[in-house]
C-alpha cells in the first residue's frame, strides 16, 4: 500500500513547529512515518512511500523499517537516482525500492518526450544497477489536468523497454503505439505522438517540470511578455511550422487537441490567436475530458482556462 509522504511543505508551520525547531524536520518526519508504517503492517500491508524527504538525509535512511519499500522520484534528465539508489541499497534496501521517473506530459500539451525518455532510462539504468525492486512510471495532473490522453502512450512503452533493460528508438516507439493503441485507425498515430512529444524542445523550459507553450497558454497578458522575452520571435514561428507538419489521415481528437492547444499558445506569443477561440478549445477540452475522466477535477482545470489579462 503506498502511503505518499511526500513534499510535506507544511511541515513544522502549524502544530509540529515546536518539535521540528527542537529536533529538525526529517527527525519529526521519520517519527511519524513509523507510526503509519506500523498501522499499515497492522492491516497485513506492506507500505510503499514516497522517499524524497527521507534522502534530504541519507543518514536516517538506515533508521527506515526494512520491511517498507521507498520508491525513489525524479522527473528530470539529471534527476539524481544513481546516488538515491545507491544509498538505499546500501541501507538495506536493494530488491525492496522502486525507482519512479515521469512520463513528462503534465504541465505540457504534448508531451516533454526527450525529457521524459532520458529521465526513464535513467531511472531504470540506477534501478538495474542498485538492484531496485521494480520502476513505477509516474504521470501528474500539475496545475489541472491539461495533457491529452495520448500524450502517455510513447512514455508507458520506452518504461516498459526501459525495465527490461532495453531501448526503443523513434520509428520502432511510434510502430508500437500504431500496434497497441491504434490497431483499428489509420498507421500514423504513433509517428504523430512522437512528432508532438518533441515540440517543447523547440522553445525554453520556464522551469521544471513544464513547458513553454503550456505556461504561455494560461499566462496572463504581463506573463506573456515575460515569457516572450525568454525566447526570439522567429523561433516561435518556427514552433508553428513544426505543429503545421504534424498530421495524419483521421488524426485522434485528443492529438489534434494537443495540436491546437499548443498552437494558440504560440499565436500568444505573436499577438494573434484567430486561429482558434479559446471558448471552443475550452468546449474541446471539456468534451473529450468527459469521454476519458470522472467529473472530479474539470472544474479545476477548466478554471485555468480564464486567465484575466
Amino acid at each position: 500500500m503506498n502511503v505518499g509522504g511526500d513534499e510535506p511543505w507544511e511541515l513544522g508551520k502549524g502544530r509540529s513547529a515546536d518539535r521540528v525547531f527542537d529536533e529538525g524536520k526529517h527527525r519529526v518526519y521519520l517519527d511519524y512515518m513509523k507510526q503509519v508504517f506500523a498501522l499499515a503492517e497492522k492491516h497485513g500491508q506492506q507500505a510503499q512511500f514516497w522517499a524524497d524527504i527521507i534522502l534530504e538525509r541519507p543518514d536516517l535512511v538506515t533508521e527506515l523499517p526494512k520491511s517498507v519499500t521507498p520508491v525513489i522520484w525524479g522527473y528530470e534528465a539529471d534527476s539524481p537516482f544513481d546516488e538515491q539508489c545507491k544509498t538505499v541499497a546500501e541501507a538495506g534496501f536493494a530488491n525492496n525500492f522502486y525507482v519512479a521517473p515521469g512520463a513528462g506530459n503534465w504541465n505540457s500539451f504534448g508531451g516533454r518526450l526527450d525529457v521524459a525518455r532520458a529521465n526513464i532510462e535513467l531511472a531504470a539504468r540506477a534501478g538495474h544497477a542498485n538492484q531496485a525492486k521494480g520502476l513505477l512510471l509516474t504521470a501528474w495532473g500539475d496545475n489541472g489536468h491539461h495533457q491529452p490522453w495520448p500524450t502517455l502512450f510513447p512514455a508507458l512503452i520506452l518504461a516498459a523497454y526501459a525495465a527490461h533493460g532495453e531501448s526503443i528508438d523513434d520509428a520502432a516507439l511510434a510502430e508500437n503505439i500504431d500496434q497497441l493503441f491504434y490497431s483499428n485507425r489509420p498507421k500514423g498515430h504513433g509517428a504523430v505522438l512522437c512528432a508532438l512529444g518533441h515540440i517543447d524542445k523547440l522553445l525554453p523550459q520556464p522551469a521544471p517540470p513544464s513547458s513553454f507553450l503550456h505556461a504561455a497558454f494560461f499566462a496572463n497578458d504581463s506573463k506573456i511578455e515575460d515569457l516572450s522575452e525568454l525566447t526570439y520571435s522567429a523561433d516561435v514561428e518556427a514552433t508553428l511550422d513544426a505543429l503545421d507538419a504534424i498530421h495524419a489521415t483521421g488524426l485522434d481528437p485528443e492529438i489534434l487537441l494537443g495540436l491546437d492547444l499548443n498552437r494558440f499558445a504560440a499565436e500568444r506569443c505573436l499577438g494573434d490567436t484567430t486561429t482558434h477561440s479559446l471558448n471552443a478549445l475550452k468546449k474541446r477540452f471539456t468534451h473529450l475530458w468527459r469521454l476519458r475522466s470522472r467529473e472530479g477535477g474539470l472544474a479545476d482545470s477548466l478554471n485555468a482556462f480564464s486567465y484575466k489579462s
